[in-house]
């Protein structure tokens, strides 16, 4: 209830902030850059997520997570996926392309085609999630989808080197532009 009173509260202050502005002479500010980040969506959540994308078609501008500036002053609002799971291809595109929502997918590609194996865990949410195979990557559509580096091992960066840190980002981006040659 107290999140529920919060955003309302939060929608009617923004519904009227933008009248009130204008009729004090001042100039509206730009939309904002929202990002939204998951991980995997699971066949269950499938019309969950379409409402989501429903919503976000409502209260902004669906954009590529690389979009510089606002298309018509509107909030913005970007969808990103880590870790290249095939859940997202299988349950979240055809929902996002549907409704033209474009995505940024980044891959882990030291797992392509295989388990996610940096999750230990049996009893984790996504265990059993699979990692796009470069096949999989290929074929998506690169008017919808763009593909970013998630590293090789999805290793915690900060805990590296400098140098380990390198290799793991230059040695992802160099395999995704072989396989995507782009």
């Amino acid at each position: 209830i107290v999140k529920l009173f919060v955003s309302l509260v939060y929608h009617a202050c923004r519904t009227v902030r933008a009248p009130a502005r204008a009729l004090a002479g001042k100039k509206e500010r730009s939309g904002r850059f929202v990002v939204l980040t998951y991980h995997a969506v699971k066949a269950g959540q499938r019309d969950r997520f379409a409402s989501q994308m429903e919503a976000l078609k409502r209260y902004g501008t669906a954009v590529s997570a690389e979009a510089a500036s606002p298309p018509d002053g509107r909030d913005r609002i970007a969808i990103t996926f880590d870790d290249g799971f095939t859940s997202v291809v299988e349950n979240a595109l055809p929902v996002m392309a549907a409704r033209g929502v474009p995505a940024t997918i980044f891959v882990t590609t030291g797992y392509l085609g295989a388990r996610a194996g940096w999750i230990a865990k049996h009893e984790h949410t996504n265990y059993h999630e699979a990692v796009l195979s470069a096949r999989q990557l290929q074929e998506l559509p690169s008017d919808l989808v763009c593909i970013g580096s998630h590293a090789v091992l999805h290793r915690d960066l900060s805990r590296l080197t400098p140098d380990e840190a390198t290799v793991e980002l230059r040695q992802s981006r160099e395999e995704l532009e072989a396989i995507l040659n782009r």
